[in-house]
């Protein structure tokens, strides 16, 4: 905190001959376009398969007496057809649209970012003559990030060096192989319920810190290029789902982790401030 209102203050000294906070003339606008490689760490891209093909995935039968009365449940999971499924890897494309604004060699953004959907298909060794629920196992996440940078050098030089930091949230999203019961109940419970998940996706809400160093190239008429990477620290909560009697149930045993690191690179386009505007117009 110290060391950003350093920054800030830095920021605020130059070319501020009216002595105010910021002189909002010279506040300049950007946005960018990146795509990045990312790499999951193993803790996350393991919790991501344990949620998708863990051991506890099955059905519910209900057994009944002559007079169709329930008497007990049976629970079979479902891992032999699970086990046939190809498990989701480490690696990644990223995406992700920039909106900002710059003040002098300071910069804040809001980066938002998204990948394409991860998909596990049916395999083809499920046999095609016995009925069959299952589904392509699918998961995609995406997010926002307030980014805080200084850049190192002056503004206008061809080469500079922006490392940022900045916090946010984001949401992992999957769709299970089935209709998977959540739980299922002993003979002494007056109503055999059945609670299985549903055919779409389920959704949990994460929170990021993330840091990146960027190097970019300046070519002048507002247009830069550049080259970055960093990581993603994320922290997402346990899935869980309500069903229509109101009832929570959670379908992982803990939080999952979602950090990553990425590089890549990115194209900006930057706005001309009022002040460069006035000032090319006396030209």
């Amino acid at each position: 905190m110290v060391s950003l209102c350093a920054l800030t203050a830095l920021a605020t000294a130059q070319d501020n001959p009216r002595d105010e906070f910021y002189i909002k003339e010279q506040v300049k606008g950007f946005f960018s376009l990146k795509v990045d490689f990312q790499r999951f760490s193993d803790n996350a891209i393991g919790d991501i398969n344990d949620a998708a093909f863990r051991e506890d995935w099955g059905y519910n039968v209900v057994r009944y007496d002559s007079t169709n009365t329930p008497i007990d449940t049976g629970f079979f999971p479902d891992q032999e057809r699970l086990f046939h499924y190809n498990q989701f890897g480490p690696n990644v494309l990223g995406m992700n649209v920039e909106i900002g604004a710059q003040y002098h060699q300071m910069v804040t953004w809001v980066d938002g970012f998204f990948m394409p959907t991860q998909v596990s298909p049916v395999p083809d060794t499920v046999n095609p003559e016995v009925p069959s629920h299952l589904q392509s196992i699918k998961w995609f996440r995406y997010g926002f990030d307030w980014m805080f940078g200084y850049m190192l050098l002056p503004e206008k030089s061809f080469v500079n060096v922006i490392p940022s930091a900045g916090a946010g949230f984001s949401l992992l999203n999957m769709q299970f192989a089935s209709e998977y019961d959540l739980s299922w109940t002993t003979p002494g419970d007056a109503v055999m319920a059945s609670y299985p998940l549903g055919r779409r996706y389920y959704s949990t809400f994460g929170k990021n810190v993330t840091t990146q160093l960027e190097v970019r190239f300046n070519l002048g008429n507002g247009i830069s290029v550049g080259a970055y990477g960093g990581a993603r620290f994320t922290w997402y909560d346990r899935f869980s789902v309500e069903t229509s009697t109101s009832q929570t149930y959670i379908l992982n045993h803990s939080e999952l982790s979602g950090n990553a690191i990425f590089f890549g690179g990115k194209l900006t386009y930057t706005l001309p401030s009022v002040f460069e505007t006035k000032e090319q117009n006396k030209l």
